[in-house]
């Protein structure tokens, strides 16, 4: 697609007023970024999206409006599900959505365990926030949950192609759109690999870019030289950094890459195989 760069103006785009008068004064949103104004008005008459755009460009705010606008006008008295893969991801999805949607009346719910704490508004909710095993095993329980679903948000929906928990994903989609007429389905990836094959088994719309809102920098470290290879940037004409040798020990390099980091008043995140290996170097 090509997403021409510009920024758009949130009053170019016809949902709720109090949506945008939420976004403007609560988040400091005025305007979209190019992929989620290609994006928006395809989802808002409610046509199926399958929406791969890199991290931090935005999936989660179209999927956001489109939800709360819909489930508060023509999709009225319908509900609304958000799958994400992960608890931790799900109460963050929570907390945005609870947000945005009571400017519009609508409240949501979250199911994602066992434990009643895990577990709150699911009856009364508008729109529930779960993860792909809880929303199997609530409808297996109570297949009658389905008769209502209006819209569903698929996040990270490269992971369908994960070997253990995408299959549960794939079966609870193509549920949904052979037991809901017209259910509208989002998916949202940074990473999918195959997305036109993907958004033709879902009917949808694909909105793919590159962009990115800020310069995204790639390199290697190997001891503690650090060498950038490319950079991928909004509108071109950044220059890549010099190469530039770490202080520290070459044994810790993680340590030296954390430093180098705060002392530019920037924020890392590192990426592990495991829960333990999480803790460990949070340690």
């Amino acid at each position: 697609m090509d997403d021409g760069g510009e920024m758009v103006g949130l009053e170019e785009f016809e949902f709720d007023n109090r949506l945008k008068k939420m976004l403007q004064e609560n988040w400091g949103i005025s305007q979209l970024f190019p992929p989620q104004a290609m994006a928006l008005p395809g989802s808002l008459e409610g046509r199926n999206l399958m929406l791969a755009i890199p991290t931090a460009s935005g999936k989660s705010l179209v999927a956001h409006i489109t939800m709360a606008h819909r489930l508060a006008n023509d999709l009225k008295g319908m509900r609304g599900i958000y799958i994400v893969p992960l608890k931790a991801l799900a109460s963050e999805k929570f907390d945005e959505l609870s947000e945005i949607c009571s400017s519009v009346g609508l409240k949501v719910g979250l199911a994602i365990g066992d434990r009643s704490s895990e577990n709150n508004l699911v009856g009364g909710s508008d729109v529930l926030v779960c993860t792909s095993e809880k929303l199997d095993s609530m409808l297996r329980s109570n297949p009658s949950l389905m008769n209502d679903i209006g819209i569903v948000v698929a996040d990270e929906f490269h992971l369908l192609q994960e070997p253990n928990r995408g299959p549960t994903l794939e079966i609870l989609l193509s549920r949904i759109r052979h037991r809901v007429e017209g259910a509208q389905i989002l998916a949202l990836s940074a990473t999918v690999g195959n997305a036109d094959e993907l958004s033709e088994w879902l009917e949808a719309d694909l909105i793919k870019s590159d962009w990115r809102p800020i310069a995204l920098y790639s390199g290697t470290l190997t001891g503690l030289d650090l060498r950038y290879h490319s950079v991928e940037s909004p509108g071109g004409g950044f220059a890549l950094p010099e190469p530039k040798r770490l202080g520290g020990g070459a044994q810790k390099n993680l340590h030296s890459v954390l430093d180098d980091t705060i002392e530019m008043n920037k924020q890392m995140l590192v990426f592990v195989a495991s829960r333990s290996s999480a803790q460990k170097e949070a340690r």
